[in-house]
């Protein structure tokens, strides 16, 4: 058996515990040499590359601050360009195509096909509309029935603009003036159709929108004209609608002025005028008001000129004056601009005519006498302001050519003399001015302003043309009217009554003289002529017939 051996106790060896060190002696760092021994801090040599030692480092600083960095600046984003569908219709290769795309019944299907078949026709007819060639095998190809349908739909769709397909007038303007233009290679049968069908409606109708396009061909627009001009003075969307196709060219306001004759003319412009400028529930912008009457006024002092129209530009003066309304209307501004283009043609031939009643065929003679007074509200009683230059001329200088006609002994030997009409038409002139106030200070409560400006604008029409002596007179009469209107116990009336016969009598003192044959101061001026003027009984003739026209000069 073997012999077990007891195992040897192990050991422990501890560490030996460490001694503090004695301090030992640290060696002297030498001085290199060149240096004085100094700190660093004291003087430094001032060239280091002489010395023996490495430069040293230069001291350490904070790092440099770093600069703000630009926020990159945003470019307006780039709209996404528009994917071209090659089948739309009017990326067609051909009129004949595109016109077959059109007719697909697959790609319009119900009321939104419908309206974006009308859509794409609109589109495909602009992107072609300088190319007649197209245009004509589009309408080739289509057929009468779909030409008419699209022509008649896309008129309307424009015209109301309901889905906001045209952000501006001009856009709006741009798609009725390419589908008028298109309209000239359209079947001559479908499109004289259309006029025929626009001409006979009484109500607004989309496609009078397009024929007073001057694109539509002539022969178009007339073919309307002459079916609406049947009917037109008997209503006033037909005489609205008559007005907007005739003012597409000054030519066929000449030409139907004739065609139509003189009163059937003057009746239409009065039925259209009896309604302001208005949206005929379209889309409101411009391209599509019915203003066709309005625009008209402005251009008869250039389309019928001379003295064998001198009673024609009054009648539609006439008509336009009278249809101001019973009020100043911010909505017949375009209208009042026409009238005062036609009186300032002819100022003393539309007074005459409308204040003297000739009994001739066409005579223009104002029953109502209402005319003028309206105009003149309009224009100087409200309108001054807006328009110093015209109410100058009113106010100023047709006073003075009128009574300076009135007084010039030239013509006072004519038979009748001419003087006779110069005085009575300065007579209608002052009152209908008188008119004018008249009519606001009846229809205002406080019309306090009203009367203060009657009394001046009255004393200068009647007095300022007799010059220096005039003006004398001027101050005096404008003070008496100033102090009869200021009185509260008379009516308007005895007023009005008290201030007329002042007007009178300062106004025809020197009238009186000259129908003696005498100036202001007494002096024979008759030459050794004779002459048998009335201008004195003839101012007042004016005068009165106005006023008394209008119930000023009756009991309320």
């Amino acid at each position: 058996m073997a012999k077990i051996t007891a195992p040897k106790p192990q050991t422990t060896t501890r560490p030996a515990e460490s001694k503090p060190q004695s301090a030992r002696p640290q060696a002297q760092r030498t001085t290199p040499p060149g240096h004085t021994g100094t700190s660093s801090f004291g003087k430094a040599p001032k060239d280091f590359s002489q010395m023996g030692a490495p430069t040293p480092s230069p001291r350490p600083q904070d790092p440099p601050s770093t600069p703000p960095v630009k926020p990159p600046e945003k470019k307006p984003a780039t709209p996404p360009k528009e994917e071209t569908d090659a089948t739309e219709p009017k990326n067609a290769p051909s009129g004949k195509e595109a016109a077959q795309r059109l007719q697909d019944k697959h790609r319009y299907i119900g009321g939104a096909g419908r309206n974006e078949r009308t859509r794409e026709f609109t589109e495909t007819i602009q992107q072609h509309q300088n190319d007649p060639g197209y245009l004509k095998q589009l309408y080739a190809t289509l057929g009468d029935k779909d030409s008419k349908e699209l022509i008649s739909s896309a008129s309307a769709q424009i015209a109301h603009d309901q889905k906001g397909l045209y952000k501006t007038d001009a856009e709006q303007t741009a798609a009725l003036k390419a589908l008028a233009k298109s309209t000239g290679s359209a079947p001559p049968s479908v499109v004289n159709d259309l006029a025929r069908e626009a001409a006979k409606s009484q109500v607004p109708d989309a496609m009078v929108s397009v024929l007073k396009q001057p694109e539509t061909p002539e022969s178009v627009r007339r073919t309307f004209l002459n079916e609406s001009g049947k009917t037109a003075d008997k209503n006033t969307i037909q005489a609205q609608n008559f007005a907007d196709v005739l003012n597409s060219d000054p030519k066929l306001i000449q030409n139907y002025g004739a065609e139509l004759g003189r009163d059937k003319f003057v009746a239409i412009l009065e039925k259209g005028l009896q309604q302001p400028p208005h949206n005929n529930s379209f889309s409101g912008r411009e391209p599509t008001r019915s203003d066709g009457a309005v625009k008209i006024l402005g251009q008869v002092p250039d389309l019928f000129k001379g003295p064998a129209y001198s009673d024609h530009r009054a009648n539609i003066f006439r008509v336009g004056a009278n249809a101001l309304g019973d009020k100043t209307d911010p909505a017949r501004a375009t209208q009042l601009e026409g009238l005062k283009k036609i009186f300032r043609s002819d100022p003393s031939g539309i007074i005459n005519e409308l204040t003297n009643n000739s009994g001739g065929p066409n005579s223009a003679y104002d029953d109502t006498l209402q005319a003028l007074p309206k105009f003149l509200r309009d224009s100087i009683v409200h309108g001054s302001g807006k328009d110093p230059g015209f109410a100058k001329f009113v106010k100023e200088d047709l006073p003075k050519q009128l009574r300076a006609g009135a007084l010039n002994p030239a013509t006072a030997g004519g038979k009748p003399p001419v003087n006779d009409h110069y005085a009575r038409t300065l007579g209608s002139l002052t009152g209908a001015m008188v008119g004018a106030y008249g009519l606001e200070i009846k229809r205002t409560a406080d019309a306090g302003q009203f009367k203060k400006d009657l009394a001046e604008t009255i004393a200068g029409v009647a007095l300022a043309p007799l010059g220096p002596a005039g003006e004398v007179g001027k101050v005096a009469l404008k003070n008496f009217i100033t102090e009869v209107l200021s009185s509260k116990d008379t009516s308007w009336t005895e007023q009005l009554r008290e201030v007329s016969a002042a007007v009178k009598d300062k106004a025809s003192a020197g009238l009186q003289n000259f129908d003696k044959h005498k100036d202001a101061n007494g002096r024979d001026i008759s030459g050794g002529k004779d002459w048998n003027t009335q201008t004195e009984h003839q101012f007042e003739l004016g005068y009165d017939a106005i006023l008394e026209r209008l119930r000023m000069l009756s009991a309320n």
